[in-house]
Parts: C-alpha cells; structure tokens; sequence
C-alpha cells in the first residue's frame, strides 16, 4: 500500500528509515529533527498544531478533552515559538465539536502572554464540494491562519488578499487527513520571506512546510517525535527530489 495517492499517477518508492527519537536528518537544505534547535533564530514559523482530539493517536499525549490542558499545552510549545523566531508566526488552528473555542483562547492567549502581536487573519478557502453530517454544528468550508509578528512589521514582500482560495483535496496522504496543500505554506512563504531565510515548523507531520522550503529555496528546520510521520516525510522528500536523506547525528 502506497504512502501518497494523488490524483496524477506517479511512481511511489517507499523506504523504511528506521526513524528513532533523537534523531536529526538533512534533507538537501532542509532538516528533519526531533527536538528544539536553540541555537538558531529564525524568520518564521509555519505550523497547524494537532486538534486536541488527535494528541492521543498522533503523539501519544490526550488530555481527555480537557480544554484547559490542551491549551497549557500548546501555549507552553507557542512560548517556545517566541524566543525562537523573530519575526512572523502563522498559526493553522482550527476546533472540533469537542473544542468549539479553543482558537479564541489561544490567540488571546498568545497576544497576551508573549511578545507576539496579531497583524492579521488569513482566511483559507478549503472549498470542499461536500457537507458533512451533522445537525448540531454548521459544516466548516473555512479555516482561519492567524499571523503574528514580535519583529518590526514594515510591509509585505508582495500585494495579496486575506482570502485564500486553495483546495484542499489535490494530494491526500494515507493516515493522515489533515495534511494541508502545498500551495498554503508557499504562500507564506512567499508574502513573509526571503531565500535563504531560516523558517521553523513545529509539527512537521506529513512535511509540507519542508517540501515547500525546498522548492522556494529556503531552510526550515521541521520539528516531528512520531517515527512513522519522520519515516513518512523521508519518503516523500526522496519521491519528490530524488535526494535520499543523510542521518547526520
């Protein structure tokens, strides 16, 4: 069974990499590490943390729906953010049924508790054609991207709309639903950075942000603690690139 189904038919090479903790992987100009380089600052950070829901599957971590934790949680990795980048944090949350308002309590939250400062919300238009099947809640076509800055926020890098219209079903990658496209970290990208720019992303789960660096020519440094995401991420930066992956620690 495949990695990657997409809409083009493409030749799938899977590798097992025998991914551990503690590891760290160079991927062309791109690095794959389990913990927090220290040591570096970046110019952004890209990154849409897991629902409070899917902690448990995805990094062996619940909170039993207890918003309170959760938030702690994520508040703690966010702070973490902050005395690591300066200059543009952009934050993918969305909720669950199960946390309605958990993204108004982390955006006032991290405005308030660190040096971030929201500049702006970015809509992104995922345009599914389907609806879901539920009474109790309206069916979510939109998520919100919320943009932050702890630098001097001068301008943009180019004119764009707050409104991205990027669909969200061009690639899907097996056991993992909530990839989103490439399109979306390349647009951040784009609007926010430059070439060679250090760009950081905290939850790396299918690689994304990664493969997106790699085609814009810049370096992020991608944060996974799951071995079969790592193991995942390796496979599909060498069926993207034809590059393999060095272990280099």
């Amino acid at each position: 069974m495949a990695l990657f189904d997409r809409y083009t038919k493409i030749d799938i090479v899977e590798k097992n990499y025998n991914c551990q903790s503690g590891q760290v992987w160079k991927l062309g100009k791109q690095f794959l590490i389990y913990d927090i380089i220290k040591s570096k600052m970046f110019k952004a950070c890209i990154t849409s943390p897991p629902y409070n829901a899917n902690t448990k599957e995805l990094y062996n971590n619940s909170f039993n729906d207890n918003k309170k934790d959760y938030n702690d949680w994520l508040l703690k990795v966010i702070s973490i953010i902050d005395r690591l980048v300066k200059g543009y944090f952009n934050l993918n949350i969305s909720y669950t049924s199960n946390s309605i308002d958990n993204y108004i309590d982390i955006v006032y939250y991290t405005k308030a508790e660190t040096d971030f400062n929201l500049i702006d919300t970015a809509i992104w238009n995922k345009n599914r054609g389907y609806y879901g099947n539920s009474k109790k809640y309206l069916f979510r076509r939109f998520e919100f991207i919320f943009i932050f800055n702890n630098d001097i926020h001068k301008e943009y890098k180019k004119i764009s709309t707050n409104v991205l219209n990027i669909f969200n079903h061009s690639q899907v990658i097996k056991g993992f639903n909530a990839s989103f496209p490439m399109e979306l970290p390349k647009f951040f990208l784009e609007l926010e950075t430059d070439k060679n720019d250090l760009i950081l992303e905290t939850f790396a789960g299918t690689g994304t942000v990664l493969i997106a660096s790699q085609q814009l020519n810049r370096i992020s440094y991608n944060i996974e603690i799951n071995p079969n995401f790592a193991n995942m991420i390796l496979n599909r930066f060498y069926n993207e690139f034809a590059i393999e992956p060095i272990l280099i620690n």
